[in-house]
């Protein structure tokens, strides 16, 4: 197959990743341990209640996917919440976030983005979600950036990379 140049969002289906996904077998990442993480991993984050793993499905091919889960920020993090009254700041956390190696460019990393934030945004109506939030590997932290996420660099750990939804500008295009 070959790279896409376009996708007409609108006829993409966006479902929960089953054993019999339509796509499963065909799924190829640019990225190998996101191709085997969605294809063996992720049943096991959903099976023990740590994430919960969505396809995004056009003309019958997963274009992408997205594992979500709760998580929260220590306020000591930033300076910006040093004011925050309590000790962490609930979240919601993107634990992959992969696309098919034949539509890199096509903007389906921007449209999962858009389902995570949207999905944090219902869940800080019922429970409260005040940051989007990921660990991103190295090769994608000023993508986050360019989409006004800050990065917070941790010497011999993991870093952050997280939004405000309170205070995000982030819409999709309507």
């Amino acid at each position: 197959m070959s790279q896409k140049e376009f996708i007409d969002f609108s006829k993409v289906n966006v479902e929960k990743l089953k054993r019999d996904t339509v796509g499963l077998n065909t799924f190829e990442s640019t990225k190998e341990h996101f191709t085997k993480y969605l294809k063996e991993d992720a049943f096991q984050d959903i099976e023990d209640m740590i994430g919960q793993t969505w396809v995004f499905l056009y003309e019958n091919q997963i274009i992408g996917f997205i594992t979500l889960a709760m998580a929260d920020m220590n306020r000591r993090e930033t300076e910006k919440y040093q004011s925050f009254p309590y000790g962490n700041i609930p979240a919601l956390l993107i634990g992959r976030l992969g696309t098919h190696k034949d539509y890199v460019n096509c903007a389906v990393g921007m449209e999962m983005l858009y389902f995570a934030l949207e999905e944090a945004k219902n869940l800080s109506k019922d429970y409260g979600c005040r940051l989007l939030m990921l660990n991103p590997e190295e090769d994608v932290v000023k993508w986050y950036m360019d989409r006004n996420f800050t990065h917070i660099t941790h010497n011999g750990g993991q870093d952050i990379c997280f939004i405000d939804i309170k205070l995000s500008s982030i819409t999709k295009p309507k």
